[in-house]
């Protein structure tokens, strides 16, 4: 039981500064006034929230991505992270091989496998340089890293870039504040109020979309 339970205290504090990484996500009204926290929010949220916003260190975005990949014509279910050139060092990942974590995201097809998804798609093969497709998008191995520690609620087989998709973060309209697409996290500078925060947040929102009041969200920021 105290093993039990040293384990779930554990959970996330192995990502770097893990006590002041929050995840950002908004509740949405519901009839009778009260709200429901869908535990997402916009990749458009970072119009609002950003690291160039007081308090704010830095930020990482990451979307989910369940299906099958396609190595040389056969398919392998695989559960992939889609974030941006930071996905990596914000969380405090490393490689194992290929590309270091600081440069392996930044090509729009890269992708980076965890060593068990490595080891299922290529055996004892170099996976580095090979070429995966999923949904008809060509990937290219630039790196292997470890697989996320246990205690984490982050569970993924690989991550890739964010930037090859074909409706990529980069290119959606500036309105498009109020989609429930993305895990946003948010690594506050020291000493910053997460509830001051997540309120200026909920107004900047409600300011930028004024003719929509009865949608407005409530952003709220978690600890990990």
């Amino acid at each position: 039981m105290a093993l039990h339970v040293r384990f779930e205290s554990s959970y996330d504090t192995w990502i770097p500064d893990a006590d002041r990484v929050h995840r950002l996500t908004f509740a949405l009204p519901r009839p009778g006034g009260d709200y429901f926290d869908s535990g997402f929010t916009s990749s458009q949220t970072i119009r609002l929230l950003n690291a160039d916003s007081p308090g704010v260190v830095d930020v990482a975005r990451l979307a989910t991505d369940r299906g099958e990949v396609l190595r040389d014509g056969t398919a392998f279910a695989a559960h992939l992270l889609l974030g941006e050139g930071n996905a990596l060092t914000f969380f405090g990942f490393t490689t194992r091989a290929g590309q270091t974590a600081e440069i392996a995201l930044t090509a729009p097809d890269s992708i980076v496998l965890t060593e068990s998804f490595a080891r299922r798609l290529f055996g004892d093969e170099d996976p580095i340089g090979r070429t995966l497709s999923r949904e008809q998008r060509l990937l290219t191995v630039t790196a292997i890293m470890p697989d996320p520690p246990r205690n984490s609620h982050l569970r993924f087989d690989a991550i890739a870039a964010e930037a090859g998709r074909e409706r990529n973060w980069a290119g959606m309209a500036d309105g498009l504040t109020r989609l429930m697409d993305t895990l946003f996290y948010v690594r506050l500078a020291p000493g910053a109020d997460p509830a001051a925060m997540a309120a200026a947040v909920t107004a900047e929102d409600a300011a930028r979309n004024a003719m929509d009041r009865l949608s407005a969200p409530r952003y709220n920021l978690h600890p990990v």
